[in-house]
């Protein structure tokens, strides 16, 4: 119940103090409404309900809707240990915190891509094959950003938005499906390769070296909801 108690009680948390900004989409300035919380906008485009709701409703609702998705956690033995029932509580009790939104793409099944207007940046938030969902911060305000969901973007370090999200923990959350690299010989990974339908060849047509099979391999199993 500590939580519980602890959750409700930290409504300024969750304040939704909306204002219109500008947007420049193309040659078009859209007038937009941005939110305090990147949860809120997840949320809010993964819940039909919360568009309808008049807007002295949202408050309480993405409140309640944070409560019951942080009770659905379950430490899984996929996950890194650090990636804990804890951290999620401890997340969604504040807002802007990296653990909420990683916890956000696996509830959701979505990718939550962080596009920092102030620097013209993108930030990846899984290695999933999920549908993204763009995340634009502008202004100290969240809101989300459509038309570039099917561009091949470039990706930025995350730890550069530590003046605006709290980086609880790093975003790789899932273990490597392999071993360590000590324990494979280049044989070995090549047959997995072979298995799993992996390209032994890199970008630059050259037979993949041991480490480059390894990451190859660990990273398709990233990408599969597994």
């Amino acid at each position: 119940m500590n939580f519980i108690e602890a959750f409700e009680n930290n409504t300024n948390a969750f304040t939704k103090k909306i204002k219109d900004s500008s947007y420049l989409e193309g040659n078009i300035k859209v007038k937009v409404k941005g939110v305090d919380d990147i949860s809120e906008v997840i949320i809010g485009e993964n819940e039909i309900t919360y568009e309808s709701m008049e807007k002295e409703h949202k408050k309480q609702f993405i409140v309640n809707k944070k409560l019951e998705i942080a009770s659905t956690f379950k430490k899984d033995d996929k996950y890194n240990r650090k990636f804990s029932v804890s951290l999620i509580q401890n997340g969604f009790q504040n807002k802007n915190f990296l653990s909420s939104i990683l916890y956000l793409n696996i509830y959701y099944k979505i990718h939550c891509v962080i596009y920092n207007e102030n620097t013209g940046k993108y930030y990846q938030t899984t290695m999933k094959d999920y549908p993204k969902l763009i995340c634009c911060y502008k202004d100290d305000k969240w809101m989300k950003v459509d038309g570039k969901e099917n561009e091949n973007l470039e990706y930025s370090d995350i730890s550069e938005l530590s003046n605006i999200l709290t980086l609880d923990i790093d975003w790789l959350i899932y273990k490597p499906y392999l071993s360590s690299l000590s324990k494979y010989k280049v044989g070995d990974l090549e047959t997995i390769a072979k298995e799993n339908e992996i390209d032994l060849k890199n970008s630059k047509g050259k037979k993949k070296t041991k480490k480059e099979l390894y990451d190859s391999i660990n990273l398709k199993y990233f990408k599969q909801d597994i």
